[in-house]
């Protein structure tokens, strides 16, 4: 079983990876937007746990074949996919760059963040 410390490991790679990439593809959009900067923050931080998350609840569900944890893995990729789509490097490859964003776009993503982070450490304990 993972351990936590993997877990919080996994989602700072992530972030930092997420930063470098949006660094290098979006130089001038990227500097100064400090919404977009914690955006993408927490966005990838966001992804890596979820991805995490969700190899964590296949393979219990692969031991353990309830429909408890068949919903349990389902929440994980809806997150999942939430994660992926709400992450503003996805909607600056795709043509959509955000120029009205501020603090009330961020919520979303950080109660998400609190809800991965809460599945998180219930299921590394």
């Amino acid at each position: 079983m993972m351990q936590s410390k993997y877990v919080l490991g996994i989602a700072a790679v992530g972030a930092a990876m997420a930063v470098i990439v949006a660094w290098l593809i979006m130089p001038g959009r990227y500097d100064g937007d400090l919404y977009i900067q914690a955006s993408i923050l927490i966005v990838s931080a966001n992804l890596a746990v979820s991805v995490t998350l969700t190899i964590l609840y296949a393979y219990i569900y692969t031991q353990v074949p309830t429909r408890f944890s068949l919903a349990l893995l389902l929440v994980m990729f809806t997150l999942l996919l939430y994660s992926v789509t709400s992450n503003p490097l996805l909607h600056a490859a795709c043509g959509f760059w955000h120029t009205n964003t501020n603090y009330l776009t961020i919520l979303p993503n950080l109660f998400a963040s609190v809800a991965l982070w809460a599945l998180a450490y219930i299921s590394l304990e």
